[in-house]
């Protein structure tokens, strides 16, 4: 078998069909913020003109639109009951000094992000290369997901998100009010993690890896199609300019995509930026527990 090789110079491209040409033009812009406490309540509801008393609906006064509607034992956690008790928790477990925060509102306010960065918890992965804690909760008004956090990196060198891809590294929690405290004390084991994930990062650095290794890594992708496959391969190709061949420059390749890749303009103008980039990270982690990159990486 004839091993592959990449030019870091001539930019490699796989074809992709036309059918994914069809979703539209891509536009870069800037993700927006939003203030997160925004109101929210519970109205009953009719199902053909007769009341339901086992559903409810979950509405936002101030815009009228409905976001979700749920069975009458879903609590309704606000996002300013849950944000200011977990920051509280953040700030007897992490050093806070100097930490900033972004918030996006998605899907009209049926899901709420704020991320959080942390200067004062900085590693150095290589020389001139460092990399800061960086930790995004998520709450959710239209059941996609219960009140949880995720952590991992911020690379400054390019503003690029790292992904952990473990699955003790998403902590969270159902809407009700016991499980809510047991998962907001979870978050004492973030920087014990966060400082082991590091190290090992270090040794990515270091650790070579062939080109069939990289393509078999990307174009195993789960929900990627070859379009993306390309842009990923593309970056790897650049990001070995400096980096080298090593499990680094694909890991930065990857995290490069899910932070930095194009939107379509539906995704522009419906703001929903932010919560597109959550799913390409749970890509990424997916692809950083596949066999194929495990098989590397450990």
């Amino acid at each position: 078998m004839t091993a592959t090789t990449l030019n870091p110079h001539q930019p490699t491209v796989i074809p992709f069909t036309p059918a994914v040409q069809a979703l539209g033009p891509l536009t870069k812009t800037p993700i927006l913020t939003d203030p997160l406490y925004f109101p929210v309540s519970e109205a009953p509801i009719d199902i053909l003109g007769k009341a339901n008393p086992d559903w409810k609906a979950i509405i936002r006064p101030d815009t009228g639109k409905v976001l979700s509607v749920q069975r009458k034992s879903y609590q309704l956690i606000k996002n300013d009951e849950v944000f200011p008790q977990f920051e509280e928790l953040m700030k007897k477990s992490l050093d806070t000094e100097g930490m900033y925060t972004q918030d996006s509102i998605c899907y009209g306010g049926g899901q709420s992000m704020r991320e959080y960065h942390f200067p004062q918890h900085k590693i150095e992965v290589r020389d001139g290369d460092t990399v800061t804690l960086r930790l995004r909760a998520v709450n959710s008004y239209d059941g996609a997901s219960s009140f949880g956090f995720m952590f991992g990196g911020f690379r400054l060198i390019c503003s690029n998100g790292m992904v952990i891809g473990t699955k003790i590294k998403e902590l969270q929690f159902r809407h009700t009010r016991n499980a809510e405290e047991r998962a907001l004390a979870d978050l004492e084991k973030v920087l014990n993690a966060y400082q082991s994930t590091a190290e090992l990062w270090k040794t990515w650095t270091r650790r070579s890896i062939t080109d069939d290794q990289v393509l078999s890594i990307i174009t195993s992708m789960p929900g990627t199609n070859e379009k993306i496959q390309a842009l990923i391969l593309n970056q790897y190709l650049q990001e070995t300019q400096e980096l080298g061949r090593t499990l680094w420059a694909l890991f930065n390749a990857l995290t490069h995509w899910s932070t930095h890749a194009e939107f379509s303009n539906r995704t522009i103008h419906a703001g929903n930026q932010k919560a597109i980039v959550l799913k390409r990270e749970n890509v990424v982690a997916r692809t950083m527990g596949s066999k194929p990159f495990q098989t590397i990486a450990m």
